[in-house]
């Protein structure tokens, strides 16, 4: 955009502080599309590796390796000020985090990388004042609006209408559960309007719940690191004890205090949410978690009520995938 459309990013800043919007609003009002949707298609018509192009988009940012290519982009972007020694960049300590090191210890990786490949570049760069270097590298806008969250859909009833339709054809039952999940997730999240959706599943010990399907969900965003003690004291762990809705609220947010644990609160960084744990029988399969946590529009009671539905819609095209039978 920068090398071949310039004149559009002022055009959009512009638009973005008229109106009082998002840039990655305004983008899109202009454009048809925000810049990391146009770096999504790029990958996939350059077609680069898919763990990259899972990297770059949001509803299909499932393996934990993807996330490591999105640290190490962002490291990339932020680059000497990851060094300095008050610096506490959420992404060195997630990077720590995934990484099982000290925050200090993954700091001293960066700086030796970022020492050898200032070495080994300063000889095969072209100088500052080469043209060849101006031409296809521009200087950063100084009002730069990449990494703002992207653009919150619209309600679009014709989503679930879709997925009801496609659960109640006999070709869903050739698609894989984990499909199903996939198209649920995508599906509730444009019916409903909703900004984030996420969809966890029990791990193989039975002993967490871990986000494994997310729509709308930034990498970087804490809601992407939702992984709760399957047996803990927290609202998603007494959720999975049987099947449930909830809609956590100003109604009920007081008296639900004790089980929105700091984690909890760290991890959603929301007031209000839907949730709705997933059995088969008395099995618990997984829990589906959605709020508003980018427009603040509140929640109102028929899409809490289309949640829950949608849900249950849920449970029977999984029963049925599984062979068995969910009053």
């Amino acid at each position: 955009m920068r090398v071949f459309a310039p004149q559009q990013i002022p055009t959009i800043v512009r638009l973005a502080e008229k109106r009082e919007i998002p840039r990655t609003a305004a983008s899109h009002e202009i454009l048809g599309f925000d810049l990391h949707q146009l770096s999504l298609a790029v990958a996939r018509a350059w077609h680069l590796p898919a763990l990259l192009q899972s990297a770059l988009d949001d509803d299909h940012f499932q393996d934990k390796r993807t996330e490591l290519i999105d640290l190490a982009a962002g490291m990339m972007r932020v680059g000497p000020l990851l060094l300095l020694p008050i610096s506490e960049d959420p992404l060195v300590e997630r990077a720590a985090e995934v990484l099982g090191n000290r925050v200090d210890e993954v700091k001293s990786v960066i700086f030796r990388a970022n020492t050898s490949a200032a070495e080994y570049l300063s000889t095969r760069l072209p100088g500052e004042n080469a043209e060849i270097f101006t031409d296809l590298f521009p200087p950063e806008p100084k009002d730069s609006f990449e990494g703002e969250p992207a653009l919150a859909p619209q309600p679009k009833p014709e989503a679930l209408n879709r997925l009801k339709a496609a659960f109640a054809s006999s070709a869903t039952e050739k698609l894989t559960p984990h499909r199903v999940l996939e198209l649920f997730t995508a599906a509730v999240r444009e019916g409903l309007g909703l900004d984030r959706v996420v969809f966890a599943l029990p791990s193989p010990d039975r002993a967490m719940l871990h986000g494994r399907f997310y729509g709308g969900v930034q990498a970087n965003a804490a809601l992407h690191r939702f992984e709760f003690e399957r047996h803990g004291k927290t609202i998603f762990a007494r959720l999975v004890d049987k099947p449930a809705a909830f809609w956590l609220n100003d109604s009920n947010v007081k008296k639900m205090s004790p089980l929105l644990t700091e984690h909890v609160q760290r991890v959603i960084e929301v007031e209000e949410f839907l949730a709705h744990s997933i059995f088969i029988g008395d099995r618990p399969v997984g829990l589906c978690y959605a709020d508003r946590g980018l427009s603040h529009k509140p929640i109102s009671e028929a899409e809490y009520k289309e949640f829950r539905v949608n849900c249950q819609i849920l449970v029977k095209r999984l029963a049925s995938l599984s062979g068995e039978k969910n009053g």
